[in-house]
């Protein structure tokens, strides 16, 4: 074989394996989060052992995931601001912070997927509360956490959940968002 195919060859199998990590990567992270998604899940569900896939990504940063956190961040809205056009993804956790930021990511990282991971739905845990209490101060927070809630859906592009039963009631409340769902609670993948 001559050099320039045996270099093609090689190249094609480069990019046919960054790929199957790459994709294997996207649900082990989907799945198990960035704390629970070990190079180890990565390798087994590409078909790879782990050598190989160190050989290619040695970090799951490498793998273009980066968690941004306290205290190595002092301010969120400076890492928006300065993030233009670096961002794929954005996800932002819980409606009391989201709702301080949905709008500020969408301005300035307008390409960025937006991801909204309520924790929990907080106006149904609220409006729980305030029927179990009969307290119209209560109702009257949860109404008002319900349209803040509603509002950063509005602007996601996907919103996750923890139940079938939130899924379904955000299909019904706002049936043109994408719903999913990552429980918080599962099985361990083999």
């Amino acid at each position: 074989m001559a050099e320039p195919e045996r270099l093609s060859k090689r190249n094609a199998i480069r990019q046919e394996n960054e790929q199957r990590i790459l994709s294997a990567a996207e649900k082990v992270f989907a799945e198990a989060g960035f704390g629970g998604a070990t190079m180890q899940l990565i390798a087994d569900m590409a078909g790879l052992p782990k050598a190989n896939l160190h050989y290619y990504f040695p970090t799951k940063e490498a793998l273009g995931v980066e968690v941004l956190h306290h205290p190595y961040v002092k301010s969120v809205s400076a890492v928006i601001s300065e993030g233009a056009g670096e961002y794929d993804v954005v996800m932002l956790s819980r409606a009391t912070v989201a709702m301080q930021y949905v709008d500020q990511v969408r301005q300035c990282i307008p390409r960025a997927k937006l991801v909204f991971d309520t924790v929990d739905l907080h106006f149904l845990r609220q409006t729980r509360q305030a029927e179990l209490s009969g307290d119209a101060a209560q109702q009257k927070a949860a109404d008002a956490m319900k349209a803040t809630e509603l509002d950063i859906i509005g602007k996601s592009d996907v919103t996750l959940v923890v139940s079938d039963f939130e899924q379904k009631l955000l299909e019904e409340l706002a049936p043109r968002s994408r719903i999913r769902i990552v429980a918080t609670i599962s099985e361990p993948m083999p």
